[in-house]
């Protein structure tokens, strides 16, 4: 069986239908586990789903701990929920692991890491 992604890019609008497919590969065990756990949390936080897009961020970290990325997202996350120790802990770690958006995104705060 194959399953179908549908892009996440930032022009295309998300639907429900997106976290069906997430979800139908996560079922099938995809090889690349870490990426549809990435990119269902980046679904589920389009669609304002917050818990959903942390908890997704975290499995991601916990199958891939170098995946600067997905600390960059969990921990923008973390930040618009109001939760701004975990979250630049978080974005501190994805600039140490070397994701330039984390690292402008101190920089331009003036945070060291």
């Amino acid at each position: 069986m194959k399953v179908e992604f549908r892009c996440l890019d930032k022009h295309i609008i998300i639907s429900g239908k997106a976290i069906i497919d997430f979800n139908n590969a996560i079922d099938l065990d995809h090889p690349k586990a870490a990426d549809v756990y990435f990119r269902r949390g980046m679904a589920y936080e389009k669609l304002g789903k917050y818990q959903q897009a942390i908890n997704n961020y975290s499995k991601t970290i916990a199958l891939s701990p170098k995946n600067g990325t997905a600390y960059f997202f969990r921990g923008i996350v973390y930040i618009n929920l109001m939760n701004y120790n975990n979250g630049y802990n978080d974005i501190k770690t994805a600039a140490r692991l070397g994701d330039k958006k984390a690292q402008y995104f101190l920089r331009s705060r003036r945070i060291r890491w």
